[in-house]
């Protein structure tokens, strides 16, 4: 029993090792900051696809969904990032305000930082999830 517990810790660890490599080497080979966006969409959909199993983890299928993925993980990761700077930005300029006025502006801004997270999950976790659901369940 406890053998079956470490070789399955062993095992989640090494499978995160490899997923951290491939991130790393896919946003180097995209010039880091155009691959950060795929590079994450990469690595989620090849953790959907193969769970811990270690030996089904391929850089050619990394290369293969990385080249998928360029395009609208770049649109995605960036329309997000340039969206939440601006609202972080802007949360921090109005707590500078010392007016009693300016709380539910906080409030506001609070809320659509929240709700622009909630989008992020939905585009970048969501969607690989949904579609890995569609394949189980079309099988």
């Amino acid at each position: 029993m406890l053998g079956k517990m470490t070789q399955k810790a062993f095992v989640s660890i090494y499978v995160l090792m490899i997923l951290n490599l491939l991130f790393w080497m896919l946003s180097l080979i995209g010039g880091f900051v155009l691959g950060i966006g795929p590079a994450l969409r990469t690595i989620y959909e090849m953790f959907l696809n193969h769970k811990f199993e270690y030996h089904t983890y391929h850089i050619k299928e990394a290369w293969i969904l990385f080249k998928k993925y360029f395009l609208i993980g770049n649109a995605y990761f960036y329309t997000y990032f340039i969206l939440l700077c601006f609202l972080v930005y802007d949360l921090y300029l109005t707590s500078q305000v010392k007016n009693i006025w300016i709380l539910p502006i906080v409030f506001i801004i609070l809320f659509l930082i929240i709700l622009t997270i909630i989008a992020v999950w939905i585009n970048f976790v969501g969607q690989p999830w949904i579609n890995s659901i569609g394949r189980r369940l079309g099988e």
